[in-house]
């Protein structure tokens, strides 16, 4: 009687500890992206440039709306769309954080 006494508080303790230390406190740190997000309305992307602030973005297919938008740093930037040399769009325009915006290009 003794032994299977022993026994079973054993059981109990060691059950006892292997569910209290099962779940161990946790924490997740996440960062927010809040970078300005730019599509574009655009009726045949083929061809198209992008080019902000001077920098090319590549083909304006990349950051059609509603899959697809470029990233910029919050600020002020210079929009410019060009097919081959001819700019088809242009526009300064200040971009705050998290925002989402559409530009459509009327060709």
């Amino acid at each position: 009687m003794k032994n299977l006494s022993l026994a079973l508080t054993a059981t109990l303790l060691a059950l006892t500890l292997a569910v209290g230390c099962a779940k161990q406190p946790t924490r997740t740190t996440t960062i927010a992206d809040t970078a300005p997000q730019v599509s574009f309305k655009v009726a045949d992307a083929a061809g198209l440039e992008l080019v902000v602030d001077g920098v090319s973005y590549g083909d304006l297919a990349q950051y059609t709306y509603p899959e697809r938008a470029v990233q910029l740093v919050p600020g002020q930037h210079l929009i410019i769309v060009r097919q081959g040399e001819q700019v088809v769009y242009q526009e300064s325009r200040y971009f705050s954080e998290a925002t989402q915006s559409t530009i459509t290009i009327n060709e």
